[in-house]
């Protein structure tokens, strides 16, 4: 019963009654979205920037090495 009942579900209108899981579904989806690209993009935007963590690391490798 739940395989037929996935089919309803799957095109059921946003605008129909009972159908705030599927609101619900688009708020998490775009949050769960922002969890994973915001620290992807924060360091990668980190790695390309001149003043970056990595760079910083290297400067400070370059500078104590013996």
């Amino acid at each position: 019963m739940a395989d037929r009942m996935s089919g309803v579900v799957k095109y059921w209108p946003t605008w129909m009654p009972f159908s705030d899981f599927k609101k619900h579904a688009v708020y998490t989806r775009a949050l769960v979205a922002d969890l994973l690209n915001v620290p992807y993009n924060w360091v990668k935007g980190r790695m390309v920037s001149p003043t970056g963590y990595l760079v910083d690391c290297i400067h400070v490798y370059h500078r104590f090495r013996f």
